[in-house]
């Protein structure tokens, strides 16, 4: 408080449950050993249901984007983002517009079948770890990126896979990928790092995939 500049005495005011008062007034003392509590008064507009609603935004997805497009210029070297074929990714992620968030769905569609499921045994699960996943991927005519985050054992087949769609209708014939696990280190970090980067076994590109999903659902 003396940091702060306040004056003592000062009134402050807490809300809390009934049921919190005791760990609550605890807390403040520990603060302040000098604090003095008036009567405990009910509120009138307390919401014993609340509901809370969650939208993301656009700038969410762009940022999906970003990170797929930077990760397939880093294993596809023969590319520098420059190119024409990539205007409208690089668009989409570096663009304010005014358009509805419908349109994350011509860049960004959800993948349906998990990517470790293609580069590991199918019995392996990450047991206790947290990595992220990024994948870029050639095929006849498109580049895409996968990126699949925070990845742990609970969230390992039920996380969104977002696959970015950076490129259509180019002149590119050949089936070609690159996939890495961003792996945190399970005791903190070492020095300046917080985990490793480890390559995983290309995709399998001679399966047919699930029909993906939309990103932003549609009425």
């Amino acid at each position: 408080m003396t940091r702060l500049r306040i004056i003592e005495p000062f009134e402050t005011r807490a809300s809390f449950y009934p049921t919190e008062q005791e760990w609550v007034q605890k807390l403040i003392r520990e603060v302040c050993p000098t604090v003095t509590f008036s009567e405990i008064k009910s509120l009138s507009n307390i919401i014993e249901t609340p509901i809370v609603k969650f939208e993301l935004g656009e700038r969410y997805y762009r940022a999906f984007a970003k990170i797929g497009f930077h990760y397939f210029l880093t294993q596809f070297t023969m590319y520098t983002g420059h190119e024409e074929m990539f205007a409208r990714i690089r668009e989409f992620i570096y663009v304010d517009t005014k358009e509805p968030i419908r349109r994350v769905n011509e860049f960004m569609n959800e993948r349906q079948l998990p990517l470790l499921v293609n580069m590991l045994n199918p019995d392996v699960v990450p047991n206790g770890w947290r990595a992220h996943i990024l994948a870029a991927e050639t095929k006849p005519g498109v580049c895409l990126a996968h990126v699949q985050m925070f990845l742990t054992e609970e969230w390992a087949r039920v996380g969104p896979i977002y696959t970015i769609i950076l490129a259509k209708d180019v002149p590119v014939t050949q089936h070609n990928n690159f996939a890495h696990l961003y792996q945190y280190f399970p005791d903190g970090k070492k020095g300046r790092f917080s985990g490793e980067a480890k390559p995983l076994p290309s995709m399998r590109t001679d399966i047919v995939l699930p029909r993906s999903k939309p990103v932003i659902p549609v009425d």
